[in-house]
């Protein structure tokens, strides 16, 4: 069972990985230029935790703004700059490889019983514009790096406002937590990937409804 995180325990990884970040931007200011997106069990500000284990579901995700040319015509590059900046950026914690193609880094964190807390999922996206988001994964059966659109990426930050205007934000919420129970995450299937179709889902609703009480 999956509920929502308190003030403070958020706060807990946004401060923990904020500061791992600004790291990693100070350390690769020469080659690369990137934001980082919270998208921690959902994003915008959605952060849940399995209540019976602790667990917390967890994701974040890099979007790469600027890189040298070689960076952009192989981003291999790209990714195993940000690798080891990760690892010198944030020492005691475990950043590794894994082996599936929606995500390229993950890192493990633990409390201070040494019982593991989260394991952060990290991602590498790039702006295509009004397309929306691609994201860089691995093919393991190609070995090779590839950029794949993720589908419902456009105007986020759009219809996010939208859906907080007519008041249905905490619908959405609502809906999400609702969906996390039923659906397994994992290689194919990511807690952003579930974010982004619900906030499609329920904005075009909400735009349909409004459209039929207009007519």
């Amino acid at each position: 069972m999956f509920k929502y995180l308190s003030k403070n325990e958020s706060h807990f990884l946004r401060a923990f990985t904020g500061k791992i970040m600004q790291k990693v931007q100070h350390i690769l200011r020469r080659q690369l230029s990137f934001e980082y997106l919270l998208f921690y069990g959902g994003g915008s500000s959605l952060l849940i935790k399995d209540s019976k284990s602790g667990y917390v579901d967890c994701e974040f995700q890099i979007l790469i703004i600027e890189a040298l040319k070689e960076q952009w015509e192989n981003p291999q590059l790209i990714k195993e700059s940000l690798r080891e900046a990760l690892n010198h950026a944030a020492k005691g914690v475990s950043f590794f490889e894994i082996s599936d193609s929606s995500f390229i880094f993950s890192a493990s964190i633990s409390n201070r019983k040494g019982r593991k807390y989260t394991d952060i999922k990290i991602s590498l996206i790039f702006d295509e514009g009004k397309e929306g988001y691609s994201r860089l994964i691995y093919d393991r059966f190609t070995n090779r790096y590839m950029l794949v659109k993720v589908d419902g990426s456009n105007d986020i930050e759009e219809k996010i406002a939208y859906l907080k205007k007519l008041k249905k934000w905490d619908l959405f919420r609502k809906r999400y937590l609702e969906k996390r129970q039923e659906v397994t995450i994992g290689p194919l299937y990511s807690a952003s990937d579930l974010f982004l179709e619900l906030l499609n889902e329920l904005s075009d609703e909400e735009k349909n409804n409004n459209e039929f009480k207009q007519s």
